[in-house]
């Protein structure tokens, strides 16, 4: 049977054993692990060392059958993950929805796969189902990149189309893919707008919301809310492992007017994101946006979205440090309502000199940025 969404959705169970078996054979792959397990050993011990590897991985997921099977698998290997590379997690007001009920979960977007993977996780250790993930077909440069996706309840959003013809199609059944999944009680997770945020503003799409309603056009926004059950979440990382990066590409958009991503540039930014480390990490959950009486309209949903997504954002003190540096504005009675101590402000700025040390010169703003503007919405919503 030929399933409506087969070019766009996950895998199903009985893909999963053929997919993993042709994954746990990709030489790339193995490559791969091999520099990343064994990068100081001897390149004369290659061959046996990815021997081995492809050895283990058979061992550990030749049993493995179904989806849920290999993302139990995933969260063994994401709580080594967790402990490696934060100091602390942690998230805020999850007790206020059901778990027996499925979410539009709309956050804030810092890193390409960590984002949805601590969502998840946290999701699963509270005894929530995991969501379905939104990624973009600009990450899936190879087959085993689709693989991995698809694996990972990865559903694909076609960026590439060409024609406006060919896009309005790929959005209309990006919208109904999304709505049926919710409709079958499975939760979704979407980035609140296309690419990572690079200046600190976390301001939803338009598009996105207009995407969402194509499948309900004869409905209306505050009826396509109440069934879409949007929460929007604030994910805070103390420290984004691409900062500096991401400053460098403003950086030079600014001064040069463009700027031109290597081809596996967002595949790296992707493993950056998640084995370096992030200090301290809070989730913060807002408060679905059905549960306002209106809203008559998406520009109102939208500043809703965004209000929730501000005042549930966790400024840690390298916010408000670089706040202070970027706007020149005294910090002192915001840190001392955040609780935050005089060491805790030393410890923010040595952090931010670190992270800035990192930068090219002249690209220091847009580092500070990043870190800054978080400071600057919340106060507005506060």
């Amino acid at each position: 049977m030929i399933d409506q969404f087969d070019d766009i959705r996950p895998y199903f169970d009985h893909e999963v054993n053929p997919v993993l078996n042709r994954l746990i054979s990709n030489p790339e792959i193995l490559k791969a692990l091999q520099a990343f397990q064994f990068k100081n050993y001897p390149k004369f011990l290659n061959p046996l060392l990815k021997l081995l590897i492809q050895k283990r991985l058979k061992h550990q997921f030749s049993q493995i059958t179904s989806i849920q099977a290999f993302e139990d698998q995933m969260h063994e290997y994401l709580k080594v993950i967790v402990k490696n590379t934060t100091s602390l997690l942690n998230w805020i007001n999850l007790d206020n929805l059901d778990p027996k009920q499925s979410y539009l979960f709309l956050t804030t977007h810092r890193e390409i796969l960590f984002d949805p993977s601590i969502l998840n996780y946290i999701l699963a250790s509270n005894g929530f189902g995991t969501t379905l993930n939104a990624f973009g077909d600009n990450l899936l440069i190879n087959s085993h990149m689709n693989d991995l996706m698809r694996l990972n309840k990865g559903f694909i959003v076609k960026r590439s189309a060409e024609t406006r013809r060919e896009k309005l199609y790929a959005l209309k059944r990006l919208s109904q893919y999304i709505t049926a999944s919710l409709n079958a009680d499975r939760s979704v997770w979407l980035a609140h707008r296309e690419g990572r945020t690079k200046d600190g503003h976390d301001k939803t799409s338009s598009a996105l919301l207009k995407m969402l309603s194509l499948a309900n056009k004869d409905k209306s926004i505050h009826e396509v809310v109440e069934q879409l059950r949007i929460v929007p979440v604030s994910i805070a990382y103390e420290i984004n492992p691409c900062d500096y990066l991401i400053a460098r590409e403003m950086y030079l958009k600014e001064t040069e007017g463009s700027y031109q991503k290597a081809f596996d540039e967002d595949v790296k930014s992707l493993v950056r994101g998640i084995l370096e480390f992030k200090g301290r990490i809070t989730l913060g959950f807002g408060k679905p946006i059905s549960h306002f009486s209106d809203v008559p309209d998406i520009p109102t949903c939208l500043k809703m979205i965004d209000q929730e997504l501000h005042k549930n954002y966790t400024l840690f003190p390298i916010h408000y440090v670089a706040y202070q540096q970027l706007y020149q504005q005294d910090i002192t009675t915001l840190l001392k309502s955040a609780n935050y101590s005089d060491a805790d402000r030393k410890q923010g700025e040595q952090l931010l000199k670190e992270r800035l040390a990192l930068c090219d010169p002249g690209a220091e703003p847009w580092l500070l940025k990043q870190y800054a503007n978080p400071v600057k919405n919340f106060i507005a919503v506060s």
